[in-house]
């Protein structure tokens, strides 16, 4: 009898259960952590230095992080200022998707 490969005990890639495109607005600090790819403690010590991704509190005990500041702080850490990144709908080598080519 074989024994198994080493490879099939692998379980299988972590996967988001939340579906491209459908991240909610405003998002608890382990779907935040999900969001920007990081483990819930890791982004915990970067909320704990980083003044930019500080949490908005909703309720008295909820604070939540905003999609749009993620984004945002995603684009700092990147080196992406706003003069730095395509406008809507330009691929970022000064056509639009919709040129076509000749």
């Amino acid at each position: 009898m074989n024994a198994p490969s080493p490879l099939s005990a692998a379980p299988p890639p972590r996967r988001s259960s939340i579906p491209e495109g459908s991240w909610p607005r405003g998002m608890k600090a382990a779907m935040a952590a999900a969001y920007v790819g990081l483990s819930e403690t890791v982004f915990r010590q970067e909320v704990a230095k980083d003044a930019r991704l500080q949490p908005t509190w909703i309720t008295r005990g909820r604070q939540i992080w905003l999609k749009d500041q993620l984004d945002t702080w995603l684009d700092a850490k990147a080196g992406l200022t706003p003069q730095s990144k395509p406008a809507e709908g330009e691929t970022g080598w000064g056509k639009t998707w919709d040129d076509e080519e000749s």
